[in-house]
This record gives structure tokens, C-alpha cells and sequence, in this order.
């Protein structure tokens, strides 16, 4: 199983989606906004890719990821920060 990989910015998000996802397979992304509780926020692992501040969480963490996570699709995405 896969990390999962998040942006701490609606800006950042955008920049990979446009410059790296989508060149993949030229298929439309959705970037969307994730609330967890601070005590799930605690255990995931922050680092830098490409200059932007991520989010990885470890596939044991998923289960409790989506039971507490609220995700709302955006409906307006900034352009991207290089």
C-alpha cells in the first residue's frame, strides 16, 4: 500500500496537480480541502518536496485518516506557486 501524500497549502496543491499529475495522464484532478483532528494532524510526517510543505501519511494511519477526516471538494483553484 501506498503513502498518502498532502500539501499544507491550496497553492502548493495546485502546483503538483498542474505540474505533475496531470502530465501523467492529461485526466482532470479535483484538489480538495482536508480537516483532521489535531491529535491524527500530531503523527503525520511533514517534509519538503520540490520547495512546498507535505504531508505523508504512513498507511497504517489511513484507516483512522478517513473515519475522522472531513473532505470538501474546491471549487476554485488558485494558480500555481512555482
Amino acid at each position: 500500500m501506498e503513502t498518502k501524500l498532502f500539501t499544507t497549502s491550496v497553492e502548493d496543491a495546485a502546483f503538483f496537480a498542474r505540474t505533475v499529475l496531470f502530465p501523467l495522464d492529461q485526466r482532470p484532478l479535483t484538489v480538495v480541502e482536508v480537516e483532521v483532528p489535531d491529535s491524527l494532524a500530531a503523527q503525520l510526517f511533514q517534509f519538503m518536496a520540490d520547495g512546498k510543505t507535505t504531508v505523508a501519511v504512513d498507511p497504517h494511519l489511513l484507516p483512522a485518516l478517513n473515519a475522522a477526516a472531513h473532505v470538501q471538494p474546491l471549487q476554485v483553484i488558485p494558480l500555481a506557486t512555482l
